[in-house]
């Protein structure tokens, strides 16, 4: 019997993984979310004020939609998606098939919807196994501001890596008119990264320490504004009303490493012309692909991957 069930908890694993595998899929194809929500940035953007603890209740899994510390296990239905799971996966699964008693989640509310505090693997089984409640302890949340069905959650990462960039950069206190805004969540990160590299390089030149706020200030006006000051005489943004000129200035420089591989004295004028000229290449061969069904040369394609 024994064998039988971790067979079946084996099998079980694979299929919802699998699942997951697909879901991933269908959601690029689609442009859809398809990540679990992360509470600590939804926490941080509704501004909460208080919290209330609400005994153990019967919750509808379809309203969990974030976990505070395992969102990247699993993705926005539960299903896991990482390799490391698989252990703590099967043993709850396990549990079920031996109708062993397990203990509530615990989870926090936000209005209407519910992120796992504790027991992600637990309600990743439930669901896979079509239950429409689960047990928990729950903590209810009051925030400044409501969350709703329709939450732009894509919108609240990029809110939270902005302001998280700001606070460590001192960048506001510094150009207190100036903004820097990005389209896709996990470029703050590499603002940072070049700020800091930034830093570090000032200091073996000068041979002492450097504040960040100066390394900022130095990053800004010797590498950050000459190369948006590049994309708008090219006029590169022409070719990209949906995005930033930050968007720009990191797809540039990712485009002049690229090329110092096989020039190291490549300027960024020469390099951004190469990008414009790359960038226009590859929509007259979308034109051509859209209208005479031709596929674009798949040197071309590749630069679509960072847009």
């Amino acid at each position: 019997m024994k064998d039988i069930i971790d067979k079946k908890v084996s099998q079980d694993f694979e299929k919802a993984q699998f699942k997951a595998f697909i879901n991933k899929i269908i959601s690029k194809l689609k442009k859809e979310r398809n990540e679990l929500i992360s509470f600590e940035i939804v926490r941080n953007y509704l501004m909460p004020y208080n919290q209330t603890y609400k005994g153990v209740q019967s919750i509808p899994i379809e309203k969990i939609i974030g976990s505070e510390g395992r969102y990247k296990d699993f993705d926005k239905n539960f299903l896991p998606v990482q390799d490391h799971t698989r252990k703590r996966w099967e043993n709850i699964d396990k549990a079920h098939y031996e109708d062993i008693q397990l203990p509530p989640i615990q989870v926090y509310k936000i209005n209407d919807y519910y992120f796992v505090k504790d027991g992600n693997h637990r309600v990743s089984v439930a669901r896979e196994k079509g239950m429409k409640f689960i047990d928990a302890e729950v903590i209810e949340i009051k925030t400044k501001i409501p969350l709703t069905e329709n939450v732009d959650y894509e919108k609240l990462i990029l809110e939270y890596e902005k302001q998280k960039f700001y606070e460590e950069t001192k960048f506001k206190e510094i150009f207190p008119n100036i903004e820097i805004n990005l389209t896709k969540p996990g470029r703050y990160d590499i603002l940072l990264e070049q700020i800091k590299a930034h830093q570090y390089l000032l200091e073996l030149l000068s041979n002492k320490k450097l504040d960040l706020k100066e390394a900022v200030k130095s990053w800004y006006q010797s590498i950050y504004l000459p190369i948006i000051k590049i994309i708008r005489r090219l006029k590169i943004m022409e070719n990209f009303p949906d995005n930033t000129e930050t968007d720009l200035y990191i797809w540039l420089l990712n485009h002049w490493n690229f090329l110092r591989k096989y020039d190291p004295n490549i300027d960024t004028l020469t390099a951004a012309k190469d990008f414009k000229e790359y960038v226009e290449n590859y929509f007259v061969y979308k034109l051509k692909k859209t209208l005479s069904g031709e596929e674009a040369p798949e040197n071309l394609d590749k630069i679509a991957d960072n847009i």
